[in-house]
This record gives structure tokens, C-alpha cells and sequence, in this order.
């Protein structure tokens, strides 16, 4: 599973810049060499050439397929009160959740809820991401002047390192977009006033560009670094409204998808598609350059619900969820292939949402509210 988000996904001030996170090695149009941490502006962005931007076989902004009831709802299977809670994300084996909190760090037991060990820092954490082993956590410091990114033993929560980032960064903020790696490392996404750009962070905190995009204005991104993508959604701010993917080891542009309203992308790891959030939820099939399907999410009306926009993916990536307004106001949870719902979490069974994570393992969905409750929810 990519992580993502999830991001719970903030705009970026003055210019709608974002941050996310990534690993790999490229530079646009270079081969994979790495750059100087001060580049002077990236040259202009190469297009595609032997692969052509995929007109869609469907119809992309259509009515999107019809809500269809779910058989079943959730049942409540366990909860708590986690003081000041921002986000969270399950560790890749489903053994434990951590939870990022305006002073610091929070693991528990995923299957009693108990806490395991606690941090604490001066500055609110806001991002988080578990190594591929699950034996590391990365956190990111949360608000315009914090610039630090914390590496953290995933057993007790002892500080490994904490890392400035490079002073030329105007802003950062990455929320669910931290990504792990396999060689350890994590891949981080962030903006700046002169573009978008993607670097490695090493176990020892060493910090690479890989990727420059100069001249983005990104809203929300998304990586997978198996499928060696970036996606990312040209909103207002920019020269176009569309989804873009980039390629890491070109870095050019693979594919363009004119899809505006983009509130969320997630890359279900192994699935080969792309998850697009904007008052519907399209599945977009990579390799075939066509939507599979759609699943509409909201009635054009969609105020005052607090994961709107967001999406998990968890269950082996067999399943997402996201906030919807059909069949009714609540949380829906969908099958990643076919769009089919399966399950419903009304609205009425929670306070405000203020984040929600599928489980990689098992049929579960943790969702956190703005009173610091954290339900774990049982999918049948």
C-alpha cells in the first residue's frame, strides 16, 4: 500500500503550493544522477514521445455508476481517546497503529488499543510513515515555519534523528505522502515558491533531490515508487487542471488525465491503478490508459464532512474508503477493482472524522475524530 496520503492534505499558502513525499533517482529528461541541493530553475519540462498522452475509452467526467447500498455496515470492535490526535497510519504487519499528536508521538496495540510507548516534541507532528519492516517511523514537524523531519525506533519511539531541511524550501507539509522504501529510506514530496521537487531521505538522514519539476504548482500527489510514478493534480494555480504522471526515471511526463476538481490520488500498490477523488472517485487502469470504473461520492453538495476528499487504502489494497455523501453522509468502502461498495460507516455512529486508515492486513478501518476518539471499525 502507498501511503498517502491521506494525507490529511492541507493547501499550500501564497501560491497553492503542496509538499508530499518519494524515493527515487532522476532529474527531468537526465539520467538518474543526483542533484545539488540549490539548483538553479529546472529547463523546460519533456513531454512524451514514443508514449502518447491515453484518450480515455469512457467518458471521464460523465454521471458517474450509481451508488449502490452495501449488504452490510460496519460493527464497532474496539476504541479509545488518544489527547490531541492528528493522524495515523497501521504499521505494515497490522500489529500496531501510531498516531501523530500536537506534542509529540503515540503508538498502541492495534488489537486492545493500549498504548505501547509515547514521545514528545516542542513542535506538533503532523505526517507519518512506517518503514517497509515496520521497524522505523518517520514523522514530519507540522506548520509553515517547521522544517524538520524525525526518525523514530517503531518498537519504543526512541528519537533516532532529527533532520532540518534544506533552507531553500519555502514550505513543507506532508502529510500522508511520506513513503517508505525498501532500502530503508522514505521518499519526501515537497513545494516550494519556484516548484515541486522529490527527495530520498536516507537511514541517516542524508537528504537527495531526485526529482525536480520545476513550475508545478501541485494540489495533491501521490508516488509509487514500484511502478516508478509520481501523480500529480495541476490545480487552479497552474497552466492546466489536469492529472499528470511522472516518470521517475525520465522524469518526463508519461500521461495527462483532464480530470479538474481533484481533491485526492492514491496509488493502490500492486493493483496497477490509479484512485482519482473529486466529487466521484475514478479508477484508472495505468497500463490500458483507461478508466475501469467510477463510484459517485457526492451530490455536488458535500459541506461540513470531515474526510471528504480523502482516501485509504488498506486489506492487501483490495479495498479504499473515503468519505461520501451516497447512499448517505458517512464513510464508504469500496473494492479497488470493480468500484463495487461493500460496506457503510453512517455518519450518525461518530463525531466529525478528522482521519480514517484501512488496515493492510485485515478487514478493519481505524477512523479518528476531532474529539481524539479513535474507533477501530470490523468491514464484514
Amino acid at each position: 500500500m502507498v501511503a498517502s496520503s491521506h494525507l490529511a492534505r492541507k493547501p499550500i499558502t501564497l501560491l497553492s503550493a503542496f509538499a508530499f513525499a518519494l524515493l527515487a533517482s532522476c532529474r527531468p529528461g537526465v539520467p538518474a544522477t543526483l542533484l545539488p541541493l540549490m539548483p538553479s530553475p529546472s529547463p523546460p519540462i519533456p513531454r512524451p514521445t514514443s508514449l502518447p498522452i491515453p484518450e480515455p475509452t469512457s467518458t471521464i467526467m460523465p454521471s458517474p455508476t450509481t451508488a449502490i447500498a452495501p449488504t452490510a455496515q460496519v460493527s464497532l470492535s474496539r476504541e479509545t481517546i488518544i489527547d490531541g490526535a492528528r493522524a495515523l497510519a497501521w504499521s505494515p504487519d497490522g500489529k500496531r497503529i501510531a498516531l501523530t499528536t500536537l506534542d509529540g508521538l503515540v503508538l498502541v496495540d492495534a488489537g486492545t488499543l493500549q498504548e505501547v510507548a509515547s514521545a514528545t516534541t516542542t513542535v506538533a507532528q503532523d505526517a507519518l510513515a512506517f518503514s517497509d519492516d515496520g521497524a522505523r517511523l518517520v514523522t514530519a514537524d507540522y506548520g509553515r515555519d517547521r522544517r524538520q523531519v524525525r526518525l523514530w525506533n517503531a518498537e519504543d519511539l526512541s528519537l533516532v534523528w532529527t533532520k532540518d531541511l534544506p533552507s531553500s524550501l519555502d514550505y513543507i507539509d506532508v502529510a500522508n505522502l511520506l513513503v517508505p522504501q525498501q532500502d530503508g529510506g522514505f521518499l519526501l514530496a515537497t513545494s516550494s515558491l519556484i516548484g515541486a521537487d522529490i527527495w530520498h531521505i536516507a537511514i541517516d538522514g542524508a537528504m537527495d533531490r531526485v526529482l525536480q519539476m520545476g513550475e508545478v504548482i501541485t494540489e495533491t500527489a501521490t508516488i509509487d515508487p514500484s511502478l516508478g510514478l509520481v501523480a500529480v493534480y495541476m490545480g487552479p494555480g497552474g497552466p492546466e487542471q489536469n492529472v499528470q504522471f511522472w516518470n521517475l526515471t525520465t522524469g518526463a511526463i508519461d500521461q495527462e488525465l483532464p480530470y479538474p476538481g481533484v481533491f485526492e490520488l492514491e496509488f493502490p500498490s500492486r493493483r496497477g491503478v490509479l484512485l482519482v477523488a473529486t466529487h466521484s472517485v475514478f479508477i484508472w487502469d495505468i497500463d490500458q490508459g483507461k478508466e475501469l470504473a467510477s463510484v459517485r461520492t457526492s451530490t455536488g453538495l458535500a459541506t461540513g464532512l470531515g474526510v471528504w476528499g480523502r482516501i485509504t487504502v488498506g486489506v492487501d489494497d483490495i479495498l479504499f474508503a473515503t468519505g461520501t455523501e451516497l447512499p448517505a453522509r458517512g464513510i464508504g468502502i469500496w473494492e479497488t477493482d470493480t468500484g463495487v461498495l461493500v460496506a457503510f460507516l453512517p455518519e450518525n455512529t461518530q463525531q466529525r472524522t478528522a482521519g480514517l486508515a484501512l488496515s493492510p492486513t485485515a478487514r478493519e478501518l481505524a477512523v479518528l475524530g476531532d474529539d481524539d476518539q479513535l474507533h477501530v471499525w470490523e468491514i464484514p
